[in-house]
């Protein structure tokens, strides 16, 4: 896997610089330009040239927010597809499983079924990482930042980069 360090770590720190403002509000921006990042930075055995992206729930500000993102950042080979995932069965062609905080009582399910499974499960509420996530956001002085399960990544076996890792709040 090749990475593009700077420009990777440049995007990060600026999202991890930024104040409060916008972060606080449910404006799912900033989750989709670290998603991306993470799809850029995390190696899925027998990767193809799509990225499917399950939004628990259906959320209507994060479904926006992904379509757009799935839309300016497919090109060329690499695919980004959005689609609402309710139940985990629903995620079977999923990726990227991303449960907003509204949904959190849905990790556990996920986490137990595909615990051993390439599938890449995000939050965004104070201790999901320890309830089966594998990125959890969590808001640090005002900024977004991201927690990484080292353990459930490894299960997975889904290969977290040095970069990403270093920027990581590894539990």
């Amino acid at each position: 896997m090749k990475y593009q360090k700077a420009g990777f770590l440049t995007i990060i720190t600026l999202l991890l610089l930024l104040g409060s403002g916008n972060v606080l509000a449910k404006d799912y921006t900033y989750h989709t330009v670290f998603v991306y990042n993470f799809t850029r930075y995390i190696e899925w055995p027998g990767a193809g040239t799509e990225t499917i992206i399950g939004v628990q729930g259906g959320d209507k500000d994060a479904m926006a927010a992904f379509e757009k993102m799935a839309q300016s950042k497919s090109m060329g080979d690499r695919k980004y597809t959005v689609k609402v995932i309710t139940k985990p069965e629903d995620a079977a062609t999923c990726h990227v499983i991303f449960i907003p905080d509204r949904e959190s009582d849905k990790v556990a399910a996920y986490a137990q079924k595909y615990a051993n499974s390439p599938k890449l499960i995000i939050t965004e509420k104070d201790g999901l990482v320890k309830k089966g996530a594998m990125i959890n956001f969590i808001i640090v002085d005002g900024k977004m930042r991201f927690e990484l399960n080292q353990s459930a990544m490894d299960k997975s076996g889904l290969k977290v980069s040095s970069q990403l890792l270093s920027l990581a709040i590894v539990v």
